[in-house]
């Protein structure tokens, strides 16, 4: 390299010295940029991952057919994480984490985590059923309350009347005994027996009461 007061000339070794000294000090800082970006991007990936697999156990489904739709980050007032249920008492504390939002082959959910914790807090209404598809339906549900109510009072399913029969809607948790998370159709159903009327939600996985909440579904 040879240089005067106006400029300086490079050879072609010392060109290529300097290419190569660059190219060097890049692929060192590479893996620092690229390892401090995995990191970053470790806790959403740690959130979604937990709200599939809490998901994909409620609703009985391999993990490959809950798809992740997006994770954004969130804050709740209390240690409820937005979702509070009935009858539970939560810390009123400020807690970060996120929301995930997920897909399944029906249906999307809502799930939030914070702190290694997952909550499932809705799921999109169930897709509309033709009318021969929910008459069938009801009329199922109709005859799971009625084989429950009359196995809990012991008494023959015919001597059980149904009131009424109308869908459930998910997201509005109808009773305490409701699953956030249906399978297939769900109904509430208000049916008397033995001069008193009962209440129960029922879907294609579980029936329940919802009046005794702590009642194991049938």
């Amino acid at each position: 390299m040879s240089c005067s007061l106006s400029r300086c000339q490079l050879s072609v070794h010392d060109y290529r010295v300097l290419v190569n000294g660059l190219m060097a000090l890049a692929m060192a800082i590479w893996p620092v940029v690229s390892v401090s970006a995995q990191q970053a991007g470790r806790p959403e990936a740690e959130a979604a991952a937990l709200a599939q697999r809490t998901l994909a156990a409620r609703l009985s489904l391999p993990i490959a057919e809950i798809r992740i739709v997006s994770v954004s980050q969130a804050e709740w007032r209390d240690s409820s994480l937005g979702c509070p249920q009935r009858g539970m008492v939560y810390r009123p504390v400020l807690t970060s984490g996120y929301k995930v939002r997920l897909r399944d082959v029906e249906r999307e959910h809502v799930v939030h985590v914070a702190g290694g914790h997952a909550v499932i807090c809705s799921s999109q209404a169930a897709p509309k059923l033709s009318p021969a598809t929910l008459i069938s339906a009801s009329l199922k549900a109709a005859e799971a309350v009625r084989t429950a109510l009359g196995g809990r009072l012991r008494i023959e399913p015919a001597r059980v009347r149904i009131v009424s029969t109308r869908p459930a809607r998910s997201d509005s948790r109808p009773c305490a005994a409701a699953s956030s998370a249906p399978s297939g159709a769900a109904f509430i159903v208000e049916a008397e027996a033995e001069a008193q009327t009962f209440r129960y939600y029922t879907d294609a996985a579980m029936t329940a009461s919802c009046d005794d909440p702590a009642q194991k579904p049938r």
